[in-house]
C-alpha cells in the first residue's frame, strides 16, 4: 500500500471512531434515566416487601400487649374477688351475731341501767364541791391547792396535794361573783370517801355570798334525774328521806321504814 492508501484509510478509521463516540455520548442519558428509574422500582418493591414481611410481627405485638393487659385485669378481678369473699364473711358472721341478738334481747331497762351503772362506776372517785371561792388564776395546780385549803379549814382533814388527780371548774359562770362548783378527782376512793364523809361539818355553813356549802357525789345525768324525783317524792310525802350513799347509790326510805336503793324513776312507784 502506498503512503497515501494508508492515510486515507487512518482518516476514515478516525472518523469512525468520532462518530462512535457521538453515538456513546447521545445514548448516555437514555441509560442513567432508565437506571434511575430502576433503582426507584426496586426501593419501592422492596420497601413493600419489608412492610409486608413486618406485619405478622406488627399483629404479633399488639396481640401481646393486648394479652398482658387481659392478664393484668385477670390479675385485678381476681383479687377484687377475694376481697369480696372476705367481705361476705364477716357480713355474714356480724349478720349471724345481730340475729343471735334480736332472738335474746336485752330488756332496754336493763341495757340504759347498766350503761348508766358502768359511767358511775367511772366517777367513784370524784367529788363536787360548792362554796370555794373562785379566783382570776385558774390553772389546775390553784384549783387543788384551793381544795387542799378549803379541806383543811372548813373539814379539818390534813389533805396532801398529791392525794388529788385533778380539779377544775364546771358550769357555766352566770356573772362576775358567781363560784362555780369545783369537780375534784382524787387519785384513791380512800382519801375521797374521807371527804366525802365529813361534808356533815358544813351543815349550817355558807359562802360570802350566804349560799350553804355542799359536798356532793358525782352523778350521772340519769342519776341526777332519778335523785331529783326522788326529792320531789319526798317533798309530797311519798316517801320519808333519800340521800346518795360513800358508793353514789340512791337511797330512799318508804313511808313503812324499808330502806332500799333504787335505780330507776319507777322505782319509786
Amino acid at each position: 500500500m502506498s503512503t497515501d492508501g494508508w492515510l486515507m484509510v487512518q482518516t476514515r478509521s478516525k472518523k469512525r471512531q468520532r462518530r462512535s463516540g457521538s453515538d456513546d455520548l447521545d445514548s448516555s442519558p437514555r441509560s442513567t434515566g432508565e437506571v434511575a428509574m430502576a433503582d426507584k422500582s426496586l426501593l419501592d418493591e422492596l420497601k413493600a416487601t419489608i412492610e409486608t414481611a413486618l406485619q405478622p410481627v406488627h399483629e404479633k405485638l399488639k396481640d401481646m400487649a393486648t394479652a398482658r393487659d387481659v392478664q393484668s385485669l385477670r390479675q385485678d378481678l381476681e383479687r377484687v374477688l377475694h376481697r369480696q369473699g372476705e367481705l361476705e364473711t364477716r357480713m355474714d358472721r356480724v349478720e349471724g351475731k345481730i340475729q343471735s341478738m334480736e332472738e335474746t334481747p336485752l330488756p332496754p331497762k336493763s341495757v340504759s341501767n347498766s350503761i348508766n351503772a358502768l359511767e358511775q362506776y367511772t366517777r367513784r372517785n370524784s367529788l363536787r364541791i360548792r362554796g370555794i371561792p373562785e379566783v382570776d388564776r385558774k390553772t389546775g395546780e390553784m384549783c387543788i391547792h384551793k381544795v387542799v385549803n378549803f379541806c383543811r379549814i372548813k373539814l379539818g382533814l390534813d389533805l396532801q396535794p398529791e392525794c388529788i388527780d385533778r380539779a377544775h371548774r364546771v358550769g357555766r359562770k352566770e356573772n362576775a361573783t358567781a363560784q362555780r362548783v369545783m369537780l375534784v378527782k382524787f387519785v384513791s376512793w380512800q382519801d375521797r370517801d374521807r371527804v366525802f364523809r365529813a361534808r356533815s361539818k358544813l351543815k349550817g355553813k355558807r359562802d360570802d355570798q350566804d349560799k350553804p356549802l355542799l359536798i356532793l357525789a358525782d352523778l350521772t345525768r340519769e342519776n341526777m334525774r332519778i335523785f331529783s324525783a326522788a326529792l320531789s317524792a319526798k317533798n309530797r310525802g311519798r316517801i320519808k328521806d333519800t340521800w346518795v350513799n360513800a358508793n353514789c347509790r340512791i337511797m330512799i326510805i318508804l313511808t313503812d321504814n324499808t330502806r332500799k336503793n333504787i335505780d330507776c324513776v319507777e322505782d319509786l312507784s
